[in-house]
C-alpha cells in the first residue's frame, strides 16, 4: 500500500488515552491528528497527554448527532461502548451509564473545515459502521483514503457484520491487518466472518480515468 503523505491528516476514534494519536505524531510530528473520546473521565487523560499537539473533540462519531449512553465496566475502561455489549464471558458487566454527546463525521469534517481525511482510524467497541454511517459525504466523494478498524465480538453485540462493511466500503480494497503486514481478503465469502479480535484497513480505490469517447 502506498505510504502515507509527510503531513496526513488523521482522524482517531475512539482515542481513548491517545496511544494510537502519539504514535502517528511520533513517526509524523507535522501530522494534523483529530482524537476522538465521549467519556468525560477518558477526555481528561487524553487532553493532559496530548492537549496542543491534536485536535480533541470530547464526542463519539456515529450515524446521527445528538445524545446517547455509553456502557462500561469501569471508569475509564477502554471497552466503553455505545452498545450494552454483554461480556459475561469475560465475567464482566457494562452497567455503568454515562451520557455523552454525538456528532457524525460529515458534520464534523463541515464545521473544522477539513476537506480530506487521509487516515480514519476506528476503534469504538462494535460503533465503527455506525461512525462509517456518519461518514457518508466523504466516503461518496472519495475524501477519505484509508479506514482502519477493528472488527471481531464487538459486532457479536452490534450485529453488524463484516458483509455489511464490504457494502458500506464499496470503493475500497479491504485487508486483514497481520503482524508482519497486510493480508488482501479480496471479494466477500461467509468465511470473513470471523468474531475473533483483528483489524482491517480499507484503500481508496484509484479513481478510473473518464472515457470520454476522444480520439486524438
Amino acid at each position: 500500500m502506498d505510504e502515507l503523505p509527510p503531513a496526513p491528516v488523521v482522524f482517531d476514534v475512539g482515542a481513548h488515552h491517545g496511544d494510537y494519536a502519539a504514535a502517528v505524531l511520533e513517526r509524523r510530528p507535522n501530522a494534523r491528528v483529530h482524537c476522538f473520546e465521549p467519556s468525560a473521565n477518558t477526555f481528561d487523560v487524553l487532553a493532559a497527554r496530548l492537549d496542543g499537539r491534536a485536535s480533541l473533540h470530547r464526542v463519539a462519531l456515529a450515524d446521527r448527532a445528538g445524545a446517547r449512553t455509553l456502557y462500561g465496566d469501569r471508569v475509564g475502561s477502554p471497552m466503553a461502548s455505545l452498545f450494552h455489549r454483554d461480556l459475561a464471558w469475560l465475567e464482566l458487566a457494562t452497567d455503568l451509564e454515562e451520557e455523552v454527546q454525538t456528532q457524525t463525521l460529515d458534520g464534523v469534517c463541515a464545521a473544522e473545515g477539513v476537506d480530506e481525511i487521509d487516515l480514519l482510524k476506528i476503534d469504538a467497541e462494535g460503533a465503527e459502521y455506525l461512525v462509517l454511517l456518519g461518514a457518508q459525504r466523504m466516503l461518496g466523494e472519495r475524501r477519505i483514503g484509508r479506514v482502519m478498524f477493528e472488527y471481531g465480538g464487538t459486532a457479536l453485540d452490534s450485529h453488524f457484520f463484516l458483509r455489511d462493511f464490504y457494502r458500506l466500503l464499496g470503493g475500497f480494497t479491504l485487508f486483514r491487518v497481520l503482524p508482519d503486514g497486510v493480508l488482501p481478503l479480496g471479494p466477500y465469502g461467509v468465511h470473513l466472518e470471523l468474531a475473533e479480535y483483528a483489524n482491517y484497513v480499507a484503500v481508496c480505490l484509484p479513481t478510473p480515468p473518464l472515457d470520454t469517447g476522444a480520439t486524438s
